[in-house]
C-alpha cells in the first residue's frame, strides 16, 4: 500500500515521526514554513520524499453562501468585523484592540464564531476559552454566534467588512483555513505576520501586522490598516480580488 503522511500542525514530537519515516512513501506539508519546521528536526531523507501542497476550500458552498445586489456587488456589513478562530490563539489580543477601535467608530460590531478542537480539554486552553467568554460578555457591540456550519459560517463571513486576527506570541498558524475562507468569500483579512500565514493570505488581500499583538504599536498598526480598508475603496476591492484569485490558483 502506499502510504502518505498529512502533516497539519507544527512538530512537536519529532522523534515519534523520525521513527515510522521507514514505513512512509510520501510526506505532504500545508506550506512552505510548516516544511521547515519538520525538517529542521528530521533526518534529511525526509526531504526527497516531501512536498508542499496547500488546504482545499469548496468553492461552491462559499458562492451559494454569498448575498449580492442587483450589481453583482457582495453586500457588506460595513460596520461589521469577525473573528473565527480559536479563543486561545487570539481573542484576548482582539479585544483590546476592538475597545480601542470603538472609541472613534462607536458603531462597530465583532462577531465571534469559534469550533471545538482536541485542546478543549486542556485547563490552560479551558481557562483561556472561559476568560473569553467572560469578556465577550462585558463588552458592547460583541457578539458570540458560537459554533456555525459552513453555510452559516460562510453567510457571516461574506457579509462582514473585515476579517480580524492578530495572533498571540506562541502560536503559529501552519496555513490557516481562516485566511482562506476569507478571501475566498472577499472579505479582507487583517492579521499577524507570522508562520504560515505569511504564504496564505495573499500580500494585498488585507495587512500582516508584524509585532506582539498585546502592545500599544501593534495595537496602533492593525487599528490603522483596518480603518484604512474600511476606508479607501479602491484599496479594499482590490483586496478582495486578489484574495479570491490568490486561493483560486
Amino acid at each position: 500500500k502506499y502510504k502518505v503522511l498529512w502533516n497539519q500542525d507544527v512538530l512537536s514530537r519529532p522523534k515519534d515521526v523520525a521513527g515510522s519515516i521507514y514505513k512512509t512513501d510520501e510526506m505532504m506539508y500545508v506550506s512552505n514554513w510548516q516544511r521547515q519546521n519538520y525538517e529542521e528536526q528530521l533526518p534529511e531523507s525526509v526531504h526527497d520524499i516531501a512536498y508542499v501542497t496547500k488546504n482545499g476550500i469548496d468553492l461552491e458552498t462559499v458562492d451559494r453562501n454569498i448575498e449580492r445586489d442587483e450589481d453583482g456587488k457582495i453586500i457588506k456589513d460595513k460596520n461589521k468585523l469577525i473573528y473565527i478562530s480559536r479563543p486561545e490563539r487570539g481573542l484576548a489580543p482582539l479585544l483590546k484592540i476592538f475597545d480601542k477601535m470603538l472609541q472613534s467608530r462607536p458603531h462597530l460590531q465583532l462577531k465571534v464564531a469559534r469550533y471545538y478542537s482536541m485542546y478543549e480539554p486542556n485547563p490552560e486552553v479551558k481557562r483561556i476559552c472561559d476568560e473569553a467568554d467572560k469578556a465577550m460578555e462585558s463588552m458592547d457591540n460583541v457578539e458570540y454566534l458560537g459554533n456555525l456550519g459552513k453555510d452559516e459560517l460562510y453567510q457571516e463571513i461574506a457579509s462582514s467588512n473585515l476579517m480580524v486576527y492578530p495572533g498571540v506570541p506562541h502560536f503559529d498558524e501552519t496555513s490557516c483555513i481562516a485566511a482562506i475562507e476569507a478571501q475566498a468569500c472577499q472579505t479582507p483579512l487583517i492579521c499577524s505576520a507570522k508562520g504560515g500565514l505569511n504564504e496564505t493570505m495573499n500580500a494585498f488581500a488585507g495587512a500582516k501586522i508584524q509585532g506582539d499583538a498585546f502592545t500599544d504599536e501593534y495595537h496602533q498598526e492593525f487599528i490603522k490598516h483596518a480603518f484604512y480598508l474600511m476606508d479607501n475603496e479602491r484599496a479594499y476591492e482590490r483586496a478582495q480580488k486578489d484574495g479570491r484569485k490568490w486561493i483560486e490558483a
